[in-house]
């Protein structure tokens, strides 16, 4: 039982960040009709552009590389 406690746990923000960047990655089309104005929290808009940022970082290094 200790043990169990001893794992790493995501944060469910962590989660809805890497949600949106999979979506962005896999169905750009289905996102870019994403309608953000349903995000009624600051902080659900501050995952999503922490998502977009991190998902164009990850473009322009694949890109160098």
């Amino acid at each position: 039982h200790r043990d169990l406690h001893s794992f790493p746990t995501r944060r469910s923000s962590d989660l809805k960040k890497e949600s949106y960047k999979r979506t962005m990655r896999r169905r750009p089309d289905m996102f870019a009709k994403f309608d953000e104005s349903q995000l009624t929290t600051k902080h659900d808009r501050k995952i999503l552009q922490q998502a977009k940022e991190e998902l164009r970082q990850e473009q322009e290094s694949a890109e160098k590389a």
